[in-house]
């Protein structure tokens, strides 16, 4: 959707808070810090090149909600069914009160497990349903062992995350126990490649990465030293892919994070090289690359 010309610029508004009706309805609403959002008025969202219409609007007046053409500065906006949105977006410009917010990362983490194994699915679903409404749930499937680990702040949100799905979802679980989450960084800046046709190289691909440490709470960092005139874009993507793969467990099993990693050598044959020699190849240099600088464990 193209933005009218008509679209006001002074519009700020929060989305601070999501939740579903009995039918499954999705219910966004956002605070209007600046100007109004109007029926049918077509937003930016996050800046972005994203555009959605407003095609329903409600706010509250003397406790109820009641269906407007407009919401102006310091009212609450009620818009349903739109699925692009999640909590901490804005419309418009950007609110001075989300400018430079920090995020306060989970420091423990369980796995849970439905008391009926054929219930999995439903407990997946259920979780994504939580997680629109409070992106604060962090949930994610263990890619080595197949299990659904949450990440908490406190034993308090694993008893309300155990209810909820019981009371609303009507689902039981049980939680493991509690693990505190740790991460990994590379203590040293080093180089690892791997050649193509020097076993046990079993890939049609030749990689060079280059890790070295960041200052703590830089996270992910990677950069690419090689031209997209010689390695096109879907074989370097698949090496960021591998990349991004590799840091979800390091030498520990936890996170790796605060690095640089660059792509610093390639070397692949036409045709018989394919993006997926690359992804495959990546996650095997990167670990060889983690031992050889070894690691510092990070506490929360």
């Amino acid at each position: 959707i193209l933005p009218p010309a008509s679209v006001s610029n002074r519009l700020s508004a929060y989305l601070y808070k999501i939740e579903h009706d009995p039918k499954g309805h999705k219910r966004s609403f956002l605070k209007i810090i600046d100007g109004s959002l109007r029926l049918r008025d077509v937003v930016r969202i996050n800046d972005s090149e994203k555009f959605i219409k407003i095609k329903n609007l409600k706010t509250i007046y003397q406790g109820r909600e009641i269906n407007v053409d407009e919401v102006g500065a310091n009212d609450i906006a009620i818009v349903e069914d739109m699925e692009d949105f999640r909590i901490g977006d804005y419309l418009g410009a950007k609110p001075c009160l989300i400018q430079g917010l920090s995020h306060q990362h989970p420091a423990l983490k369980s796995s849970v497990r439905p008391d009926k194994p054929e219930e999995r699915s439903k407990v997946i679903s259920a979780l994504n349903t939580l997680w629109i409404e409070d992106p604060s749930l962090s949930f994610s499937i263990n890619s080595y062992s197949d299990e659904l680990e949450i990440s908490l702040y406190g034993l308090t949100q694993k008893e309300i995350i155990q209810t909820l799905l019981e009371e609303r979802f009507s689902v039981k679980v049980h939680f493991d126990e509690i693990k505190t989450i740790y991460k990994e960084r590379p203590v040293k800046k080093v180089n690892k490649i791997i050649q193509i046709e020097v076993p046990p190289n079993p890939y049609w691909a030749t990689i060079g990465l280059t890790l070295e440490p960041l200052p703590l709470g830089t996270g992910l960092q990677i950069e690419s030293d090689i031209s997209y005139g010689y390695l096109n874009h879907s074989f370097q993507n698949a090496v960021f892919e591998g990349i991004r793969m590799s840091c979800q467990s390091g030498l520990h099993g936890w996170e790796v994070t605060d690095l640089k990693v660059t792509f610093t050598q390639a070397e692949y044959y036409s045709p018989v090289s394919t993006p997926a020699d690359f992804r495959q190849l990546t996650p095997y240099v990167f670990r060889l690359a983690l031992q050889q600088s070894g690691v510092d464990i990070l506490e929360p």
